[in-house]
């Protein structure tokens, strides 16, 4: 397991042991020695350290699983000049079946094109490669539309442009270049947590988003409603499946669609070949996903070998991830959080670090700053309309 993550360690490495791996772990954050999980650790001083240590562990050690726990950790790799890392090298370690899958990894302009070139439904959408482009590709496609920076996460570059008077409070000079014009799908969103070998599809999770951290449309999600796979719809498979060829996933996959009520289908927009700290959730009701990788490794069991779980659950069950949420919707047990508690103590150093950032956010004013920020950014129509 190579990453920068503690938070998205720990959901690793409990799914990873219960499975039966004996796990090695490359990290930059020392806090992680120690972990019962963990084998052997090596602390990586800084972001280039960590690239040369994953190629020192890949030449002395045949390993049956490599994970990549986070988005810039993958870009790295992808990017590593050959005296760094051979194709080869690359090849073990990134979550792909082949060197020719590489060009979607860290690309959102590579996943559309790659699932609009194998028939999976995706957004329509445009690469966009500088101001005049972006322009005239939003005259051709038209409102509404969403724009993301060709590498982002977290929503930290993504805009939703609905109408012309977003696209002109747009951030100037829009700094994000090359990015991705996507049409706007609306509908649920739904994030699923799979899990491929070459290609392969072993075992998923699905859920709807009910809640997004600090209630941002483009944040993480801290609240959502999963479904058991027995009820969840049949085509929903062979999406997955067809999915899971067109990229050569192999490995984690963090997957977001948009269930569009206006013509049933599900659009999918995200498939980032890493895992979430939702990746081991299913394991709440009774269908863990370690057993269904211990059973892939062990005898070659995948999603078309395997039967689906759930049959005597209730269609929906909410559940919470209580470290995103504030810290007096934990302590007041909101969503009934402490039943999907971490059973590891690292947990408590991201919620007593988050607690912390809370309380000075509310020692600064920091949400009456926004207020006002926001009221003082109001075009003059707005506030005459008002």
């Amino acid at each position: 397991m190579i990453g920068r993550s503690l938070e998205l360690a720990l959901p690793v490495l409990r799914l990873l042991r219960g499975a039966g791996f004996t796990i090695d772990c490359i990290c930059t954050r020392k806090a992680l020695r120690g972990h019962p999980a963990i084998e052997r650790f090596v602390w990586a001083r800084d972001a280039a350290s960590v690239v040369q240590h994953a190629a020192l562990a890949i030449r002395q050690r045949a390993y049956q699983l490599v994970v990549l726990t986070d988005d810039k950790t993958i870009r790295q790799i992808v990017l590593s000049p050959p005296c760094e890392l051979s194709e080869q090298e690359k090849l073990r370690l990134l979550p792909v079946a082949s060197p020719r899958d590489f060009h979607h990894l860290s690309s959102k302009i590579g996943l559309s094109a790659t699932l609009a070139a194998h028939g999976v439904t995706t957004p329509e959408f445009a690469p966009v490669g500088n101001p005049q482009e972006l322009a005239s590709a939003v005259r051709q496609m038209g409102f509404p539309l969403i724009l993301k920076g060709d590498f982002s996460s977290g929503g930290s570059q993504t805009f939703k442009l609905l109408n012309e008077q977003q696209f002109r409070e747009l951030p100037q000079p829009f700094g994000f270049f090359p990015a991705v014009l996507q049409r706007h799908i609306q509908g649920p969103l739904i994030a699923i947590e799979a899990f491929y070998q070459d290609a392969r599809l072993v075992q998923f999770g699905y859920a709807k988003a009910l809640r997004l951290q600090h209630d941002n449309e483009f944040s993480p999600s801290c609240l959502r409603e999963f479904s058991p796979r027995a009820h969840l719809d049949a085509r929903l498979v062979d999406e997955l499946t067809r999915l899971g060829a067109a990229l050569g996933a192999h490995g984690f996959a963090n997957i977001s669609c948009i269930e569009c009520p206006a013509d049933g289908k599900r659009y999918y927009f995200e498939a980032d070949l890493r895992p979430t700290v939702w990746c081991d959730y299913p394991r709440h009701f009774g269908d863990d996903p370690a057993l269904r990788i211990r059973g892939h490794f062990l005898a070659g069991e995948t999603r078309g070998t395997s039967c689906p779980a759930g049959e005597d659950l209730p269609e929906r069950i909410t559940l919470a991830y209580p470290l995103r949420l504030k810290w007096w919707e934990v302590l007041t047990n909101r969503y009934a959080c402490w039943r999907v508690w971490p059973d590891d103590a690292w947990a408590a150093r991201i919620v007593l670090r988050r607690s912390k950032h809370q309380l000075l956010a509310i020692l600064n004013l920091k949400a009456a700053r926004h207020w006002i920020r926001r009221r003082l950014k109001r075009s003059p129509r707005d506030r005459a309309a008002r």
